[in-house]
């Protein structure tokens, strides 16, 4: 991902999270992967852009993972092909803390100045 690139845009209807693709980008998919502290919940790839969290479904093979206090971490990443043909990738990462989403805004990072050299 180009750092001057805007981040990747989700929408969060809980428990349902979808990614917005960029304008212009095509043959999109999403990767995510859940994590609690200790363990990988699930992983895997989608071309519906969404990715549901379903902690009874999960519970059943994490009998430790208790919804209500468990702090978990979904991360999402949106590649697909721009206009130009060059395979492009979008990140976001997703903090829920029991019932509490933690996605906070983001912003495009500016490219970094250049360094001049010593004189």
């Amino acid at each position: 991902m180009d750092a001057r690139e805007a981040p990747l845009a989700v929408s969060a209807n809980l428990p349902t999270f979808t990614a917005i693709p960029p304008a212009g980008l095509t043959n999109v998919e999403v990767s995510y992967t859940t994590t609690m502290p200790g363990f990988v919940l699930e992983e895997g790839r989608t071309a519906a852009l969404t990715y549901t969290f379903d902690p009874q479904r999960l519970s059943v093979s994490f009998p430790n993972l208790d919804p209500d206090d468990e702090i978990v971490t979904i991360s999402l990443l949106l590649s697909g092909t721009d206009a130009a043909g060059k395979w492009k990738h979008h990140a976001r990462q997703i903090t829920l803390q029991g019932q509490q989403l933690q996605m906070p805004a983001q912003t495009a990072t500016p490219a970094s100045p250049r360094r001049r050299a010593a004189r």
